[in-house]
């Protein structure tokens, strides 16, 4: 599989993924992104619709791979000042 570098939209939907348990697009605040992204990330596996939630979205632990080179659960284990910026390449799969 063909890497697929991240949009501009796309980014920002997943940054802002990373940032909250969980979000909804259309709770009338501006994002700089709309539903459209968040589809595609969802389509990616990097992004999740949140089940008991409708209308919201949740990162996956392959955005924070994406984001980060790390799942989620490697991330928040590391400490606060060892923790590695994001990624300056965001593409799905990483590496390929």
């Amino acid at each position: 599989m063909t890497a697929r570098k991240l949009d501009a939209f796309e980014r920002t939907a997943l940054g802002r993924l990373a940032q909250v348990e969980s979000l909804d697009p259309g709770a009338g605040t501006v994002l700089g992104f709309g539903r459209p992204a968040l589809e595609r990330l969802c389509a990616l596996g990097l992004a999740a619709r949140v089940a008991d939630e409708p209308g919201s979205y949740a990162i996956t632990s392959d955005g924070y791979r994406c984001i980060f080179g790390m799942t989620q659960a490697e991330y928040e284990a590391l400490p606060l000042h060892a923790r590695p910026p994001p990624l300056r390449l965001w593409q799905w799969p990483p590496g390929a």
